[in-house]
């Protein structure tokens, strides 16, 4: 149908520019995109296309680890489109979580980004309970750049807006811990980061002789001069009156 020869005709422009080589990863994303753009409308239009679509999700995905291996694109644009495809296009929820699962076999699971958007993903379909699964099981995992306290601190924001007061106190006495050693690094950070910077200002401000003070001081206080005579006059009386 119309659908099919149109796919066919944006694949012949898609493997023209891929051909003609692109200067980064962010190029080459913009082009892909454009691709799957046009299989998931094809596919919106005829479900017949639907193993295409999901063929170009998988072709693509083999194209930039060929091209970028062992690039992880933290936006995870890729598997969350090919996820939206299944629940929007293809009706099909399993689908969609096996794309999530097979990402984080993939090089994602190390990485906040993916587990955010996988858990997001089922609560904005009101699976609560899919969601606080995948919470749980990203708390277990070592993950990358201080993902691991960001994901502790959404999943105590998810059981505040979406759980029990039970489901709070249990994810509050996980990430707690990890939240208030977190704070407290961070604290002790900026407090070395402080005393450093202070150090380094003391240590390069000129070293002034006495008599540069003094000079600085009655720049300062015009009455300094009057005031140092002053005091000057007032010690000689005293030693004059001791004598006596």
């Amino acid at each position: 149908g119309s659908a099919s020869a149109a796919l066919d005709a944006q694949m012949s422009l898609y493997e023209r520019a891929m051909k003609a080589g692109l200067p980064d990863y962010e190029a080459y994303m913009e082009v892909i995109l454009a691709r799957l753009d046009g299989a998931r409308h094809a596919a919106s239009c005829d479900t017949s296309l639907l193993p295409r679509m999901r063929e170009a999700f998988a072709a693509v995905a083999e194209q930039l680890a060929a091209y970028f291996p062992g690039h992880v694109d933290c936006r995870v644009r890729l598997p969350a489109y090919a996820a939206h495809c299944e629940v929007v296009v293809a009706r099909d929820v399993g689908a969609a979580r096996k794309v999530w699962e097979d990402a984080l076999k993939a090089g994602y699971g190390k990485r906040y980004e993916a587990w955010a958007a996988y858990a997001a993903f089922e609560r904005a379909l009101r699976n609560v309970r899919e969601a606080r699964g995948v919470y749980k099981r990203g708390y277990g995992r070592r993950l990358e750049d201080g993902g691991h306290v960001a994901l502790c601190a959404d999943w105590l924001n998810f059981e505040r807006e979406e759980g029990s007061p039970d489901d709070h106190l249990a994810a509050s006495l996980k990430v707690e811990p990890v939240l208030e050693e977190a704070a407290a690094a961070a604290t002790a950070a900026a407090d070395a980061g402080a005393a450093a910077v202070a150090k380094a200002a003391a240590q390069s401000a000129p070293k002034l002789s006495k008599e540069e003070m003094l000079a600085m001081r009655r720049e300062q206080d015009p009455n300094f001069g009057k005031k140092h005579k002053a005091a000057k006059g007032t010690a000689s009386r005293r030693r004059r009156s001791a004598a006596h």
